[in-house]
């Protein structure tokens, strides 16, 4: 049976109370643009334990298995995932995803787009105030999103008087620093997409995404040829017809450490030593990073793009259009349409501000 789309409440109100525009100090609205919300996606549960397999080859301190038993994982993201990584306005709940198509007048309009965003965003970050979170900090879906025209940085009652030598003033962040993904920090040329495409905000976020994206492909025991699908690989060492060949190095990780990833997280240990204890799991051996965050170059920088962006990109996307007018609200799938344009959008944002770190 098809999905029902009309179920899913994507669309901009026809008359709009009020025009906003995208917040570029640092502070959130709420605006008309805002109140379009999708249902918003639970968040990922822990991978479920399997069976560990034979005991791995180790080679530069880093575990490698001969082969993989079961599970793999070797679809690319073509967009910023955010179903289980984040808690993000712009997530769409329907079983199958709009995709905006190639023809859609939307899709001529992205690059002047991008840069009205990218202008906006980068007037945002100059002021924002990051750090890294409390350990005591909610799950993303659980936070509160703050909203009013007062910075949080640094919040004084208007009675009071600022210069008051008895006065403390309490610092707070505009964001914390995003979690990084290990073979990311690992490897930050090999793994680069992974700071394209995921926003990893929670320690759960952190397994989950290890155990979808950084497992070992199928390969066979006897030549250590790889493969697709698990099914390919037992065809082919089913013929017996290959020749027994050295081991080879093959990146992700194994089901052993699969295993220990989603058994040995203690939640009570608190984000940062729950994070090196994933990194002491990926990689045995290894010295870890100075910190499990991204808080700094352009590891904060995709954060921070991100942030502005859950916060603002709706109204962003609804002022460029409405003063183009380009929003026809007749138009069939428009909600969908303008959801689907969120996502590129925010992916075109991410990838310029990746370019231009490489210059």
């Amino acid at each position: 049976m098809a999905p029902r789309y009309q179920s899913n409440v994507y669309h901009l109100p026809h008359r709009p109370a009020a025009s906003s525009s995208p917040s570029t100090d640092g502070l959130s609205q709420t605006s008309p643009a805002a109140q379009l919300s999708g249902t918003k996606r639970s968040r990922s549960g822990r991978p479920i334990a399997s069976t560990p397999s034979p005991s791995p080859i180790r080679r530069n301190g880093i575990p490698r298995h001969r082969c993989k038993d079961s599970f793999s994982s070797t679809g690319t993201v073509a967009t910023p995932s955010t179903s289980s990584d984040s808690d993000s306005d712009w997530s769409a709940s329907s079983e199958e995803e709009y995709i905006l198509p190639p023809t859609h007048e939307f899709q001529a309009v992205r690059p002047d787009l991008q840069l009205f965003s990218y202008t906006c965003a980068h007037k945002w970050k100059a002021q924002a105030n990051y750090g890294p979170p409390p350990e005591d900090r909610l799950p993303p879906r659980k936070r509160a999103r703050t909203t009013g025209r007062q910075p949080r940085s640094a919040c004084i009652k208007q009675d009071e008087d600022p210069n008051d030598s008895q006065l403390v003033v309490i610092s707070h962040h505009d964001g914390y620093f995003h979690l990084a993904c290990p073979f990311y920090v690992f490897n930050r040329t090999k793994y680069r997409r992974c700071l394209l495409q995921h926003d990893l905000q929670s320690i759960e976020a952190v397994i989950d995404h290890l155990c979808s994206h950084h497992m070992e492909p199928p390969c066979c025991a006897m030549c250590f040829r790889v493969f697709d699908k698990a099914r390919d690989r037992d065809e082919h060492m089913s013929k017996r017809t290959c020749e027994f060949r050295d081991p080879v190095e093959i990146d992700g990780l194994d089901l052993y450490q699969k295993e220990k990833l989603s058994g040995r997280d203690r939640v009570h240990l608190g984000e940062k030593k729950r994070w090196y204890r994933i990194w002491k799991t990926v990689f045995p051996g290894t010295a870890p990073p100075h910190s499990p965050y991204l808080d700094r170059g352009i590891g904060l920088e995709m954060s921070m793009v991100r942030d502005y962006w859950t916060t603002n990109g709706r109204d962003c996307v609804w002022q460029y259009l409405t003063k183009r007018g380009l929003l026809r609200h007749h138009r069939q799938d428009e909600g969908r349409a303008l959801a689907a344009l969120g996502k590129l959008a925010l992916l075109d944002l991410l990838t310029r501000s990746l370019k231009e770190h490489d210059v």
